[in-house]
């Protein structure tokens, strides 16, 4: 990461002022189960059916599923192009969710009439893939997961969580707008955010983070060397965090909160955190997929993207 990327982007976050946040539920929600068919720890591939189309995800629960409660619960949202079995494989998420006992929902996205994979609907300006072009209801999609799981495992319906990777971080910002009531917090990466109406009704803490060399999502914002749509005009992430840290009339200075080799952290009020890492448009700690390689995007290795982004989820409480 460059200091003078850094530099700019805290500058700009640093004008945001607002007044006090909003508290959370101090008494969590506990969701009984009542349907444990098909169910087992580990992964499995759970299906439901969504506005007439059979949507799918792989579902990992932690070995002592069963007999916990009040599990938190991370939905993960594939990049564009990319799908589910994918993203557990170079997120290293479903160990992650083994080792620390929360439920893990990793779904798929849709490709024209294909449900294994693809893009999502975020309500982008430029119309961005098959999702949007159909207007797939991935809203209601997470609605139905989350209800269905619920009646399936023990969750704490005060620790809902999402995270996703650049598209899938969209769809992150997306839920965060329109079912503010629902997620405790998001952790979107190498995205923005691009729906056109939002108008949360509740405070979503947030966690971005962005590679200062991306050239897909640019970190300022406009349309990069690698964006794929000519008629792309990406906000950018300082006005993304802006928009979030108003809504959420939280405030306080700008201040470093971590810093390593190949990456910086700072948050600048109660519930708007950001990490700037020297990288393009990846997901950090993941191993170099093949296009990575051959267009010289950096992945930094340092930075364990997954790790961080569940430390963060653990200590909202």
């Amino acid at each position: 990461m460059t200091s003078k990327l850094h530099v700019a982007l805290v500058a700009t976050l640093a004008l945001v002022a607002c007044e006090s946040a909003t508290s959370m539920p101090a008494t969590p929600s506990i969701a009984k189960p009542v349907e444990t068919t098909g169910l087992s720890a580990g992964r499995s591939e759970q299906t439901v059916m969504v506005g007439g189309r059979e949507r799918n995800y792989l579902l990992f629960l932690p070995d002592n599923y069963k007999a916990a409660r009040n599990l938190p619960i991370v939905f993960a949202f594939h990049g564009g192009g990319d799908n589910a079995n994918n993203m557990a494989d170079w997120s290293n998420l479903p160990e992650l969710a083994r080792r620390e006992g929360f439920v893990l929902v990793i779904p798929n996205g849709t490709y024209n009439r294909r449900n294994n994979g693809g893009t999502w609907n975020t309500d982008t300006p430029w119309v961005q893939g098959s999702a949007e072009r159909l207007n797939v209801d991935d809203v209601a999609f997470f609605d139905a997961m989350l209800e269905r799981i619920a009646r399936q495992v023990s969750i704490n319906r005060s620790r809902v969580f999402a995270t996703g990777m650049s598209k899938g971080g969209m769809m992150s910002y997306h839920l965060a707008c329109h079912r503010a009531e629902t997620l405790r917090a998001i952790a979107p990466v190498a995205a923005t955010m691009t729906t056109q109406t939002c108008d949360p009704n509740s405070k979503v803490d947030i966690l971005h983070l962005h590679g200062s060399s991306d050239e897909t999502v640019p970190l300022n914002g406009g349309r990069g060397t690698m964006t794929m749509s000519r008629k792309a005009d990406y906000r950018s992430v300082s006005s993304t965090l802006t928009f979030w840290a108003n809504e959420a009339s939280c405030s306080a200075a700008t201040k470093a909160s971590d810093r390593g080799t190949e990456y910086s952290c700072s948050s600048y009020c109660s519930s708007v955190s950001y990490c700037v890492f020297d990288g393009g448009h990846t997901w950090p700690g993941m191993p170099p997929a093949k296009w990575q390689e051959r267009f010289n995007v950096k992945t930094p290795q340092s930075f364990d993207a997954s790790e961080y982004i569940w430390s963060y989820f653990d200590d909202l409480r």
